[in-house]
């Protein structure tokens, strides 16, 4: 279709997928996903074009994209294309009480849902709880709504959120 650049950002090296975003009125723009939102399919998302950056897309209540309010005249109309495929990173805090295996547990409920961890770190905290970062791989929104609900049914979790980058 005129004005849709096929783009498979977040997906695995060397995996292909089907269109991800749809653009309208940016044809060959250079684009990519905010680091600082990592938004998935199913989020709302923006366009910014940046110089020497090209077409920036991000979660519509990203913190980076209200510090550009002054540069509406860079955004771009972009939504998912239906039936997008592949992986995407997506960032999740946990706070959980601070007991032998609850990192165990935590893992094999992501696993069971289908994703997989690209990176675990975790507070210094001696306490009765401890607060862990999970970078895990989703296919879009629902599947990570999925996973959430799964970390919810584990005794040991106080808290749970999406976690974006809190330098943005």
């Amino acid at each position: 279709a005129e004005g849709v650049e096929p783009w498979a950002a977040g997906v695995a090296p060397g995996e292909r997928t089907q269109q991800a975003i749809m653009i309208h009125g940016s044809d060959g723009a250079a684009i990519r996903l905010g680091a600082c939102c990592q938004p998935i399919p199913g989020d709302p998302i923006v366009g910014v074009i940046r110089k020497g950056q090209g077409l920036v897309v991000h979660t519509h209540d990203c913190r980076a994209i209200a510090k550009l309010r002054s540069e509406r005249g860079n955004w771009i109309d972009v939504e998912w294309e239906p039936g997008t495929s592949g992986m995407f990173e997506a960032s999740i805090r946990i706070v959980a009480k601070n007991v032998r295996g609850v990192l165990a547990g935590l893992a094999a409920r992501i696993a069971e849902t289908d994703s997989n961890i690209i990176n675990i770190s975790m507070d210094d905290d001696t306490g009765d709880a401890t607060t862990l970062y999970f970078k895990l791989q989703v296919s879009d929104r629902n599947h990570l709504a999925r996973i959430l609900v799964a970390l919810r049914r584990v005794p040991e979790v106080v808290r749970i959120t999406r976690y974006v980058n809190p330098k943005s």
